[in-house]
């Protein structure tokens, strides 16, 4: 306060001036070391809970894990995950041997209101130094999964909320489709029961923008099919394992692309798997002409127009680009 005391004594000073120097130095007092207007800061010294990080986890491929990614998850003094046995192999794969599952929990869609308000008070405990991170089975937490109830909850309590970014498979397959794209409707899992599937699939077709949907590895086929029967010259792009060996990328209209499909093995068709609707002019026609494509890693087909058998046969990758690490199974089920 002296310093304000000798701005009032200057001479010529405005009120304008002096009353300036006032809101200057409360600042300065009530809050040191935080000068900055129009954003809500927070001390680290005010928080009352523990930051909690998004961290997202590789969709197939391990080494597509960040260092910052595997630096908190070395560092949090919580991690939450969708299920044990994925959590605590994630883990391992880093080098970091788990004491207590006190530092471990589980956070799924079966997971009970119960169990919710447990989860909630075992973070509230911690220090607001600590970290907590958060992950999915595969790919980017807080999309498709409960982990988004849990970012609103926490962040309604004003803790702090961060992300650590990577591997997406809604990402990978808007990237390898080729097309540009101003818009997309994000559809997700069709319901399950009967009715409501065949209303909600009856709602997508109709609508002219880029569809992305997503299902189970065992009702591919049967999403294609529904599909096929509503618009069958529709041209669609079909992702499948997504950053592993037998990565493949289709691109034909959905009649097409289903009879690609069933012309594989039983032990082809089943694939974790994104499909991108492509959207459709005003007239209704589809934007891009008729092709077909299938290889690893999005590499296009040298042959424009291969035959069904070959078509429905992915390229295979020399040894020397293979990975120097074997990729476990890819689980894009969440889309994330």
């Amino acid at each position: 306060m002296d310093l304000l005391s000798r701005v009032f004594q200057l001479p010529g000073r405005t009120n304008l001036l002096r009353l300036s120097c006032i809101v200057i130095g409360l600042s300065l007092t009530i809050r040191p070391g935080f000068v900055q207007f129009g954003r809500k800061m927070t001390n680290a010294a005010e928080r009352k809970f523990a930051d909690l990080y998004l961290v997202a986890t590789p969709i197939g491929q391990p080494d597509d894990l960040s260092p910052r990614a595997a630096r908190l998850l070395l560092e949090a003094d919580l991690v939450i995950g969708e299920e044990w046995r994925e959590l605590t192999t994630l883990l391992k794969r880093l080098g970091r041997e788990r004491k207590s599952e006190s530092e471990l929990a589980v956070l799924n869609e079966h997971t009970r209101d119960t169990d919710w308000a447990e989860l909630l008070e075992r973070m509230s405990k911690l220090p607001p130094t600590a970290k907590i991170a958060l992950v999915s089975d595969c790919g980017t937490p807080g999309f498709c999964d409960p982990g988004g109830r849990l970012v609103g909850e926490w962040r309604a309590r004003g803790a702090r909320v961060s992300t650590a970014p990577g591997a997406s498979s809604l990402m990978c397959l808007l990237a390898l489709s080729g097309i540009e794209l101003r818009e997309f409707n994000f559809v997700g899992f069709p319901p399950a029961e009967r009715e409501a599937r065949q209303q909600r699939l009856d709602e997508v077709v109709q609508d002219t923008r880029a569809q992305v949907l997503m299902d189970t590895p065992y009702r591919l086929q049967r999403l294609l099919e529904e599909l096929a029967e509503r618009d069958p010259s529709r041209m669609a792009t079909l992702g499948t394992n997504f950053t592993c060996d037998n990565e493949s990328v289709w691109q034909a209209r959905l009649a097409e692309l289903l009879k690609l499909w069933q012309a594989r093995s039983e032990g082809e068709r089943k694939a974790e798997f994104m499909l991108l609707l492509h959207p459709l002019e005003r007239d209704g026609a589809p934007r891009a002409a008729s092709k077909i494509m299938s290889s690893p890693r999005g590499a296009a087909n040298p042959n424009p127009r291969p035959s069904s058998a070959e078509a429905s046969r992915p390229a295979t990758r020399s040894p020397a680009n293979r990975p120097t690490k074997p990729a476990n199974s890819a689980k894009h089920r969440r889309g994330r």
